[in-house]
Formats: structure tokens, sequence, C-alpha cells
């Protein structure tokens, strides 16, 4: 079931890409050039940082742990559930 989830969405995001792409171009001509930064968490950081690299507009997707008891996690004690910190990206 989780699979599905991250496919239906990695499938609404592109599809929003191609539809906002022409939206965003126009946009940026009265952009204040302004960046923010957002921190998400989704499951599985691998499939929701390759979604957001490929949005208009996106400068950088760095993927991470938040939360949790463990500090400097690796990858395999995060997925083993015991630190108890969560995937998540920074967009």
């Amino acid at each position: 079931m989780k699979v599905i989830r991250f496919i239906t969405l990695g499938i609404a995001l592109l599809a929003s890409a191609g539809a906002v792409s022409g939206a965003a171009s126009t946009n940026m001509i009265n952009s204040t050039n302004k960046t923010e930064l957002a921190t998400l968490g989704g499951g599985c950081f691998w499939c929701t940082e390759a979604l957001y690299q490929m949005l208009p507009g996106v400068k950088s997707v760095v993927s991470g742990y938040a939360g949790g008891k463990t500090e400097n996690p690796t990858y395999k004690q995060v997925c083993e559930g015991d630190t108890g910190h969560a995937e998540v990206i920074q967009i």
C-alpha cells in the first residue's frame, strides 16, 4: 500500500510539473528571486527526492533525518526503526 501511495504521489507531481512549467516560467518574470526552504517527511526520501528535483524552480533537494534519539544515525540504523528518526528532504 505504501508503494502505491508513493507511485500515485509521483505521478501527480510529475503531471503537475508539466502543467505548471508554463505558468512557472511566466511567473518567474515577476519573481522577486526569493528563495524559501521546506522540510518534508514522506517515508522513503529517495523516492521523494527524485520527484522534487524535476520540478521547475527547485534549486536543490537534500535527504536527511529528523527527530529521533540517536546522534548521527546511519541509514541502516534508521531503516531498522530503532532510532526514532524520520526520513526527510529539504527543498
